[in-house]
């Protein structure tokens, strides 16, 4: 007579503890949120450990061929390494927008170290997955031969045996069904979180674009504010080169009028009269009157005497005039110096401003194009869960193994 053989099959167990390490088959959770009674937290700069296959019950089969474990050294050696991104850091920005931009850009690296993580991970649970599948067809074969020729043999030794692994294939299901649930709602969730980021990055450079406006018109004012100053400034001057010629005149026409000693003698017979008016009274000076001028000067001291009051008024006003304006142009000078200036130093922050904008947009087109490349393979990475759920649900419609429904059927 035969020994009995066993129809128990292998099925993949998996024990998930919320104090335990990351598992293969829901580390993204654990990486997103670190657990506070994880023995050691996550670092981006510590190279990924690769973490071995969940443990296979093995069970007695002498017709089938044992199991293989899966080498995740080897699969996570075989794949080549990911290209970093180079950091960029922007000249010239506020410290708040060059914070922000450090700190997003710490976290997109941290991001990319996690995600090689989860991609090595993912490797392996695909890789135990595919072995569990063989392991179930092959397995499935042999129940199948089995049970045909000692179908009376089986059915006395491992009627016990059969609603242990029921128990065990419902329990391995659900849990499966449950881990592949909370990886789809973590991955929701990170592509949330990048939108948000998104938007954050957006807002941020609408602010740049309205301050860069903002400052464009700034110029534009005082550029033709230093127009004005320039039209005025020349006005002044040209006023200032009539008035300086208009007194050169003046003083030429007041020695054509009179010469200096016609002059000198008017001034001496004026300080004489007002002497002899307001000095002592005496006879002698009672009784003799004045001495009138000759008359060979008197036709040029009634010319002089005419037009002198006039010219000299003249003359004064013009040269009170020319003080003012010569006032008005040092003035007008500094202003123009210190408009100069300003005008100088707003060029300086506009350019400053230009190149600060310029590496902003950089950045953001850098950030834009990596966040959209982060966000299509997390896209793929979802199909491809997708797919995954919706062939275990195929496989498994009612939770449970295609043999065990068969031997359900024969009983």
């Amino acid at each position: 007579m035969l020994p009995p053989i066993s129809l128990q099959t292998k099925r993949l167990s998996i024990n998930v503890n919320p104090y335990d390490a990351p598992s293969p088959i829901s580390p993204l959770f654990d990486l997103l949120t670190p657990s506070p009674y994880s023995p050691a937290p996550y670092s981006p700069t510590e190279p990924p450990t690769p973490s071995s296959p969940p443990p296979v019950r093995s069970t007695h089969q002498p017709f089938a061929e044992p199991l293989t474990p899966v080498s995740s050294q080897s699969t996570h050696d075989s794949r080549p390494p990911r290209r970093m991104r180079p950091k960029s850091y922007g000249g010239a920005l506020t410290p708040a927008t060059l914070e922000l931009i450090l700190d997003f850009e710490s976290r997109i690296a941290e991001l990319e170290s996690r995600h090689t993580q989860v991609s090595v991970e993912l490797e392996e649970t695909r890789d135990a997955l595919n072995n569990e599948r063989s392991a179930r067809r092959s397995s499935h074969r042999f129940s199948t031969f089995s049970h045909a020729r000692f179908s009376s043999i089986s059915s006395s030794v491992h009627g016990s045996d059969s609603q242990g692994s029921d128990q065990n294939d419902a329990d391995y299901e659900r849990r499966v069904k449950e881990e592949l649930q909370d990886t789809l709602k973590k991955i929701r969730a990170q592509n949330a979180m990048l939108s948000r980021t998104l938007r954050t990055r957006e807002e941020t450079c609408s602010s740049l674009s309205r301050s860069l406006e903002e400052e464009r018109a700034g110029r534009k004012t005082a550029e033709e504010e230093v127009a004005k100053l320039s039209a005025a400034n020349f006005t002044l001057l040209e006023h200032n080169k009539l008035l300086a010629g208009r007194d050169a005149a003046l003083q030429g026409d007041i020695s054509s009028l009179i010469t200096k000693s016609q002059a000198d003698e008017w001034m001496r017979g004026v300080l004489e009269a007002e002497l002899r008016r307001c000095g002592p009274t005496n006879s002698d000076s009672v009784d003799r009157p004045p001495q009138p001028p000759p008359e060979a000067d008197r036709s040029a001291l009634g010319i002089t005497l005419e037009n002198q009051g006039s010219l000299r008024a003249e003359l004064v006003s013009t040269r009170d005039e020319l003080h003012i304006a010569q006032v008005r142009l040092s003035t007008a000078e500094q202003e123009c110096s210190s408009l100069n200036q300003r005008v100088s130093a707003l060029q300086k922050q506009l350019m400053m401003c230009l190149d600060s904008s310029s590496q902003a947009l950089e950045v953001e087109r850098e950030l834009r194009a990596d966040i959209e490349e982060r966000a299509q393979a997390l896209a793929d990475e979802n199909a491809t869960l997708k797919t995954r759920v919706a062939s275990l649900e195929e496989v498994f419609p009612d939770g449970h193994a295609p043999e065990l429904q068969a031997e359900y059927r024969r009983r």
